[in-house]
């Protein structure tokens, strides 16, 4: 008996070109460092929400739950700025743009959680942290400097959020290729019943 062929899922937050060309501009400061596997630029986004394997058969009602979530929720501003690493820059593995919690981005995140569970994909099992992935450590051990360099990125913008994606993430050879499947509108920011 075959199984079901699957597509690896994210719900995100998408920028135009010239704001995710900006976000890499601002790790200038880090890209001397060795051993830290950069974003392309199309990849630049904040996930709301990763999934792992989900049956094909399962994406159109999940993308239709996911539109129905966030229709009620206000579109809002979102602060970006500063830099990081998880779990800390000692022991990184991932390093990042920050992005301010709000209130409208917390129900945002819970709106998708509501629609996922809905769908019977259960939680994640991590806090959800907001960032613009930068890039991931390769090895066990960061780079030296990386700490300082860090310090040194100055980055603040501000994105409309407007909508939100899901996605289709394909691994290949020279990396992930992201795709959007569907695009879900939030509501006029502006919009009382």
């Amino acid at each position: 008996m075959s199984r079901d062929p699957t597509a690896r899922l994210f719900v995100a937050i998408r920028f135009p070109e010239a704001l995710r060309a900006r976000i890499l501009e601002a790790a200038a400061p880090l890209r001397h460092l060795d051993a830290i596997r950069w974003v392309r630029v199309e990849q630049v986004h904040i996930t709301l929400r990763f999934m792992a394997s989900v049956a094909e058969t399962r994406v159109p009602p999940l993308a239709a739950a996911l539109a129905g979530a966030v229709a009620d929720a206000p579109a809002f501003a979102l602060e970006l700025g500063g830099a990081g690493a998880f779990p800390s820059p000692r022991r990184a593995r991932v390093v990042w743009i920050g992005v301010a919690r709000t209130p409208a981005l917390e129900r945002l995140h819970a709106a998708v959680e509501t629609a996922l569970a809905e769908q019977g994909i259960g939680p994640e099992g991590r806090p959800f942290h907001p960032h613009v992935t930068l890039g991931r450590v390769r090895g066990r051990r960061p780079p030296a400097g990386l700490e300082g360099a860090i310090g040194s990125v100055e980055f603040a913008a501000r994105h409309h959020v407007e909508q939100v994606s899901l996605m289709r993430s394909r691994l290949g050879p020279a990396g992930a290729v992201h795709s959007e499947v569907a695009a879900c509108p939030l509501a006029p920011p502006h919009a009382d019943p």
